[in-house]
């Protein structure tokens, strides 16, 4: 849950400085992939900390935090600023949810280990988060949360902090360039 904090702060900063700051974290995070995967005394020490959180495939790939920050400077590149920071606030709220329901209740597999119940509990918050912030036409918000959670629903073997910013992202996008 702590993802939320990058939208909320990428509000605040605007697009131009929002910018700046994912480049910025974009690179902290390229060099700490790099050392954490190919030295073993920082590897050592990032696990210390952060390796109880790791996914299995991270262990020895790219984080998903990595992959996130990395997508959110992407769709900062191909997307209006309001369309980039409500997809965030989708997948940052909606993914754990998600995970947390999956894990605890989900009974109805969909494919790999996403369940029905995860992909609700995402729909749910995004519904939410479409009807809360009103950055964008309700069509849009509503448009991009259902896309969302119907894209996090698919297990594919990118990261789906990547396919969720982009696939929701390029949604809105879309809709905001038609939309009347």
């Amino acid at each position: 849950m702590g993802t939320i904090l990058l939208p909320m702060l990428l509000k605040r900063l605007g697009p131009y400085h929002g910018k700046i700051f994912l480049a910025l974290l974009v690179f902290v995070a390229v060099i700490t992939e790099f050392l954490r995967l190919e030295t073993e005394w920082f590897g050592r020490i990032f696990n210390m900390f952060f390796g109880g959180m790791l996914k299995n495939k991270e262990v020895s790939n790219l984080t998903g935090a990595t992959a996130y920050i990395v997508a959110a400077l992407l769709s900062s590149m191909l997307f209006d600023w309001e369309v980039v920071i409500t997809s965030l606030f989708f997948l940052s709220l909606g993914d754990p949810m998600a995970s947390i329901v999956g894990r605890k209740w989900g009974k109805h597999r969909l494919m790999g280990s996403k369940s029905v119940e995860g992909t609700i509990a995402f729909l749910a918050v995004a519904v939410l988060v479409a009807c809360f912030y009103r950055s964008l036409p309700m069509l849009v918000r509503l448009s991009g949360a259902v896309s969302a959670a119907l894209i996090e629903s698919i297990e594919t073997p990118i990261d789906d902090n990547i396919t969720v910013l982009l696939g929701s992202g390029a949604i809105m996008q879309i809709l905001l360039l038609i939309h009347p």
